[in-house]
């Protein structure tokens, strides 16, 4: 879509300049003679137009095209005046015919805007003529360069997302190059591995400044270091190009005022920046954003940067509303000023203003953290007038600065497409879900026939529409815990299958689905049940899946609602083992981080114990899961993690500090919680430091691949990155950082 855009945009641009070049001439001798006046016209009369009824000003048109013209421009100029006058009958160039060079008097730059009434036709300088020759080309020339500005960035994000697939790519290759089957260590020491080490350690790993990525500052959350270097330079782009090349001279026939126009070039220059990256922010917005697909970002990626060029455009937006204001004033005065609040373009501009700043600030993160609902219906209520505000300002303006707008409106409509889309294709001829709540552990889970084009990953979601009650229209995203499919009812490219998804209820959508249930409860052998039957609808899949068969160990961290995660890893694992798929991986660890472990019983009794006991995944891969319970005095045997609702990558877990205390630690009896003895539990919070650094020394160096993922509170995660980068430093050249989480 961008790229035919850019070419037009391009070509429209040069068409312009080849168009002036064959009236510049005409025009250069016109635009002076506007400011003169002549005796035996009626100035007062706005219906009067002196270039067609005024024989003097005529003659001097006349006149400078003979002196400064070639024959062909004469010729053409003299057809468009007789066209343009029409019907007022202008005479002939033979009027001039008597006139001389030498006979004429000359006007000079001074001369113009004066109120002396001349009497007799006139010559322009030869220095007033270069003066007005330069006015135009200056002005044209400040259209085009402003156009191919506004083109530089797409260029800067053509070239980000270039590097993006590329390295996609490459991993992509280096992983069907590298066997399946893990048979001896990678060589230690090499010019690559060091140099892909470096990178990872100081430029796509660490957060921006200390430990600060997925934890909140206040009002404001701060990307990882390679996401804030991305934004840096696109910002750094628009500010360069917003402040460079600007043609202000003295003698500029149109504005002789310096301040004019630097004040006017600025406001064009900043409101062609802006405008032109509105497509840019509109596609990063999509939640079906193909260069997600060519990428592999996720959609938090894109929402980063999608509200980054949203300040940056009305940050330029502001520039460009304050300094055509201030032309205005230097113009014409308060006068002008106030007469422009009569157009149409310029009421909508300032519609659209206002609106993109409102929308600015309502999309900061408490706004998206505590009114999801809220914030998403007066967003889009809030994009549809900014829409139009921009369509009625812009379209008074070349087809160039309008064409920015068609995309956006194309991409806008290509994604509520897709989703209609997902939405069918998966629904199509399914039976309702079932849905259970759980009053003891607090749990909904909930299980979802499905028509799948895609096979369910790991550490993919789905969006889910309730169709109950009068806000049918909402959906949230759950991570996919784990899936069942039904391969005799395969048809075609379809498959059957169950989604189950795990939530805890927390506000709004989730709180109405609790509250469903309690409504719909039943008794059977004098228990009280909550389950029942539910018309829902899913979208997706959406995210990426990540290959950890390819690395010889996974370190799987998770906090909270993040045991979805690992669940769903473990049900992936399973399931390449019961295909025989060749796997690298040899040894997997989880370490799930929960408050209250009477909340998750039957999970871990339903999902995680499950997968260990069964027959075969212990022959293959070394499994070993540690339970840390942070809240003081719970037992172990009646207590369970902290499973919610994934939105901000935020749960109900408590922030975790770096270590435990010698007494906490006292406290861990190192029992079980089944059968298995591959699970363990500790009534402490642990050191997410240790824990990364004595995996990584064992399973992140000399030549081992370790897949080291992480889902669970900011504060968690941003302790299990720094502890990454730390592990790095320390030599653990073989760690792939993969965070699992879902920002708005």
């Amino acid at each position: 879509m961008r790229f035919p855009l850019v070419i037009a945009f391009l070509a429209s641009s040069f068409v312009h300049l080849a168009v002036g070049a064959n009236t510049y001439c005409a025009t250069a001798c016109k635009n002076p003679l506007s400011y003169l006046k002549f005796n035996g016209t009626d100035y007062s009369d706005d219906d009067v137009d002196p270039s067609c009824s005024n024989l003097l000003e005529v003659q001097s048109y006349y006149v400078c095209l003979r002196q400064y013209c070639t024959a062909s421009e004469t010729k053409k100029a003299v057809s468009k005046l007789k066209k343009s006058c029409d019907p007022v009958s202008v005479p002939p160039i033979s009027v001039i015919s008597n006139l001389t060079v030498e006979s004429l008097r000359q006007v000079e730059f001074k001369d113009l805007r004066k109120k002396t009434v001349l009497g007799e036709a006139v010559l322009l300088s030869e220095t007033l003529f270069g003066l007005s020759m330069r006015t135009l080309t200056s002005a044209d020339e400040s259209d085009a360069r402003n156009i191919r500005y506004g083109h530089a960035a797409y260029g800067y994000w053509g070239v980000v997302l270039l590097v993006g697939m590329i390295t996609r790519i490459s991993t992509f290759i280096r992983r069907q190059l590298r066997p399946r089957l893990s048979s001896s260590p990678r060589p230690k020491g090499s010019l690559w591995r060091r140099a892909r080490l470096g990178v990872q350690q100081y430029i796509t790993t660490p957060a921006l400044f200390r430990q600060h990525s997925a934890e909140p500052v206040g009002w404001c959350t701060i990307p990882p270091r390679l996401q804030a270097l991305t934004i840096f330079g696109f910002v750094v782009v628009n500010v360069v190009l917003s402040c460079v090349d600007y043609d202000i001279f003295a003698g500029n026939v149109r504005r002789p005022n310096e301040k004019e126009q630097l004040t006017r070039w600025i406001g064009r220059r900043t409101g062609v920046l802006a405008t032109a990256n509105l497509p840019l922010m509109f596609t990063f917005a999509m939640r079906n954003n193909v260069l997600s697909w060519l990428t592999g970002w996720n959609y938090a990626t894109f929402s980063q940067f999608h509200r980054w060029i949203a300040r940056m455009a009305m940050t330029l937006l502001f520039v460009h509303a304050v300094t055509y204001t201030l032309y205005e004033f230097l113009a014409g005065g308060s006068a002008k000023y106030y007469d422009q609040w009569l157009e149409g373009y310029w009421a909508w501009g300032i519609v659209a203003f206002i609106v993109g700043c409102f929308m600015t600030a309502w999309a900061s993160y408490p706004v998206r953290r505590y009114l999801y609902e809220a914030f998403l219906v007066v967003h889009i209520v809030l994009a549809i007038v900014f829409l139009v505000g921009t369509w009625y300002h812009l379209k008074k303006q070349d087809d160039e600065y309008v064409m920015y707008f068609w995309p956006c409106v194309a991409v806008w409509a290509f994604d509520r497409l897709m989703r209609i889309g997902r939405v069918l294709l998966s629904n199509l001829s399914t039976g309702k879900a079932l849905v259970k709540y759980n009053p003891q552990s607090g749990l909904v889970r909930l299980e979802v026939p499905a028509r799948l084009a895609v096979r369910p990953q790991a550490g993919t979601y789905y969006y889910i529409y309730v169709l109950h009650g009068f806000k049918f229209w909402e959906s949230h995203p759950f991570t996919l815990s784990s899936w069942e499919m039904n391969e005799a009812t395969t048809t075609g490219p379809l498959s059957s299958g169950t989604l189950s998804f795990i939530i805890q209820p927390q506000d709004s959508f989730t709180a109405r689905l609790r509250q469903f249930l309690i409504h719909k409860r039943t008794s059977e052998d004098g228990s009280t049940i909550y389950a029942s039957p539910i018309r829902v609808l899913i979208e997706g899949p959406y995210g990426h899946s990540y290959d950890l068969q390819s690395h010889d160990s996974a370190l799987i961290i998770v906090g909270g609602s993040g045991v979805t995660v690992a669940v769903s890893h473990l049900r992936s694992l399973r399931e390449s083992m019961d295909k025989n798929e060749q796997m690298a991986i040899r040894k997997v660890h989880v370490v799930w981080v929960v408050r209250h472990q009477a909340q998750f019983q039957d999970l871990l009794d339903l999902e995680v114990a499950s997968w260990l006991d069964a027959s075969g995944f212990h022959s293959k891969i070394d499994m070993q899961v540690d339970i840390y319970v942070t809240h003081k005095g719970e037992s172990m045997i009646s207590s369970g993690p902290d499973v919610s609702e994934k939105v901000d990558g935020v749960d109900n877990a408590s922030s975790l500090p770096p270590s435990a205390t010698g007494d906490e630690k006292a406290r861990s009896t190192g029992s079980t919680l089944s059968t298995s003895s591959n699970i363990n539990h500790y009534n402490y919070r642990p050191s997410m430091r240790q824990i990364v650094l004595d995996n990584a020394r064992v399973d992140g160096c000399n030549g081992k691949k370790m897949a080291l993922v992480c889902c669970g509170p900011p504060s968690m995660a941003d302790d299990v990155r720094a502890a990454t980068v730390l592990a790095m430093k320390d030599g653990a050249d073989g760690i792939d950082f993969i965070p699992e989480s879902f920002t708005w």
